[in-house]
């Protein structure tokens, strides 16, 4: 159990929730942190938010080509400190985003000492627990970096930590897939469980599953998703003309998708984002906190920035029977959302899913319990 201090001694039937959706300036970490620890600070002081929750990346951006994004790897455990102390000051929980770790030896992580024993292994939510497999089975490279999320307690401590599983393509040559831990569900200090993915992981169906059927009711997925222009790591998108927008060497990383990219516009980005978010909380009757990277104050709808990105924003807490709740437009700015318990119960009470996941003898268990035999064979 992970050290918490506990702020309600019965299952909350409500959570206030602050998606705030920050624009990352590419390799500005103090200045990200800064204006995120603003947006924070407003979000507890004009409307007593107890979740705050960040996007992916919020500290870095996503620039992997340049020089100075891998330095940010670093940096993880000095801004965790800052953002455990910033909670800790404002009783508030936060979920950081996700944060770029450096590749480390499980004997030598610096979280696992604060990190209770269902936060860290076991049936931890996708924890570092034995070797880190790369999706094509070879073993982690010393220069991956990880993709990690943490649930920050209102009283500081490290709650759960999640370490990305579904790499985007463009993201594989950079980053490490925490391919050996489950997806597990953690409990919060409001009495009910929760889990955490990112990104990428909404395409899967399957991570959800896994989370619900340990009895998570919130699903917080921190997001970098973009429109038409400019490669993102949750996004294949070739720079036309010539390499302009992104820049060439950003073209050329994302050149082994041409098809894909091409296929695809804004409108279908959109169309994915909305489709799936409300989706996954029908299905699970779950409510699903995502929270997208925004576009820069002052950039005009369908425009790009200087790394040639559009931006979705989107950013939403899907519901079961309600659908979409506090759903943003592309630009930075804070949302502030009121997760009713009851409307979960209410889904539960029409659709039993969860009543069908935790039957003896669920077919799907074994099922694909006997596909994943089959592959290793």
């Amino acid at each position: 159990m992970a050290e918490t201090t506990a702020t309600a001694t019965a299952t909350a039937t409500q959570l206030k929730v602050a998606i705030i959706q920050l624009y990352a300036e590419p390799v500005q970490p103090a200045r990200n942190f800064d204006r995120a620890a603003a947006f924070i600070r407003q979000a507890v002081a004009q409307h007593g938010a107890q979740l705050a929750v960040l996007p992916e990346y919020h500290l870095s951006g996503w620039a992997p080509e340049q020089p100075g994004f891998a330095a940010t790897a670093a940096l993880a455990p000095e801004y965790l400190a800052r953002y455990r102390a910033l909670a800790r000051e404002l009783r508030v929980a936060i979920v950081p985003g996700t944060i770029l770790e450096e590749p480390q030896d499980d004997a030598d992580d610096a979280d696992d000492d604060v990190l209770g024993e269902e936060a860290r292994g076991g049936k931890a939510q996708g924890t570092t627990t034995g070797n880190h497999k790369a999706a094509s089975g070879s073993s982690r490279s010393s220069t991956g970096m990880l993709n990690t999320a943490y649930f920050i307690g209102p009283d500081g401590a490290l709650v759960a930590r999640y370490r990305k599983k579904n790499l985007w393509h463009p993201e594989r040559p950079h980053l490490v897939p925490d391919a050996a831990a489950p997806h597990a569900a953690f409990d919060t200090p409001w009495g009910f469980r929760a889990g955490m993915l990112v990104c990428w992981d909404m395409a899967f169906p399957e991570a959800f599953r896994e989370l619900v059927a340990d009895g998570a009711r919130v699903i917080v997925v921190p997001s970098f998703w973009l429109g038409a222009e400019g490669p993102s790591p949750d996004r294949d998108r070739v720079v036309m003309a010539d390499g302009e927008g992104a820049g060439a060497a950003a073209a050329d990383a994302m050149s082994t998708a041409t098809a894909t990219a091409t296929a695809s516009t804004t409108a279908t980005e959109r169309l994915f984002v909305e489709s799936t978010c409300v989706t996954r909380a029908f299905e699970n009757t779950a409510a699903i906190v995502y929270v997208n990277a925004g576009a820069p104050a002052g950039l005009p709808e369908g425009a790009v920035d200087g790394q040639g990105y559009e931006y979705l924003g989107l950013s939403q807490v899907a519901m079961p029977l309600r659908g979409a709740l506090g759903k943003m437009g592309p630009s930075e700015g804070v949302q502030i959302v009121d997760i009713d318990f009851s409307v979960l119960d209410k889904a539960e009470e029409a659709y039993r899913v969860r009543q069908d996941i935790a039957r003896e003898g669920w077919h799907y268990v074994r099922n694909m319990s006997v596909s994943a035999k089959k592959q290793d064979a």
